[in-house]
């Protein structure tokens, strides 16, 4: 089973412009390590930020331990990071 799963996933700041991230699919199975990298302002946060529930896409799904986080609510997704994902933010 995958620990993350993203289909067809459409995230943008703004609904007139182009999106910033997307990704038809991506599968990343237990153990498996993966280096993300990229110029400044190519995602990657973004991406990071959309895998802990702290940003829900505007299209597609982002699946986290066979969880839905385009599904949840706000606190529940908070109570789902606190549990299960770490996060250090840059600011």
């Amino acid at each position: 089973m995958p620990v993350i799963e993203i289909e067809d996933l459409s995230f943008g700041w703004s609904a007139g412009l182009e999106p910033l991230l997307e990704i038809d699919q991506l599968s990343i199975q237990t153990g498996e390590k993966v280096f993300i990298e990229g110029p400044s302002g190519s995602g990657k946060s973004t991406l990071l930020n959309l895998l802990a529930g702290v940003l829900l896409p505007q299209r597609g799904e982002v699946r986290v331990l066979n969880q839905a986080m385009t599904a949840r609510g706000n606190a529940d997704r908070d109570r789902f990071r606190a549990d299960h994902i770490g996060v250090i933010f840059q600011m």
